[in-house]
């Protein structure tokens, strides 16, 4: 599982999403991935989702969010 933050420089947790399920299941391009973010606007979980990421957290959040969110992800 990664947690990846969004906005960060060369191309931010888009790219390093795309880059991850270039590598194909068979070398972990499948992991799940959660994308994270301080600066959420209302369409940052469907962009994210439509993205690949299985999971979108706005920061700061509750430890049982983020357990919510883990278990969520990891069931697919």
């Amino acid at each position: 599982m990664w947690f990846c933050w969004n906005q960060f420089a060369n191309g931010g947790g888009f790219q390093l999403l795309r880059d991850i399920r270039a590598l194909g299941p068979e070398n972990g391009g499948s992991v799940p991935v959660i994308a994270m973010t301080a600066f959420a606007q209302i369409s940052d979980p469907e962009s994210t989702n439509a993205s690949g990421f299985q999971e979108h957290r706005r920061k700061s959040f509750a430890p049982d969010q983020l357990l919510k969110a883990i278990r969520s992800a990891l069931r697919g």
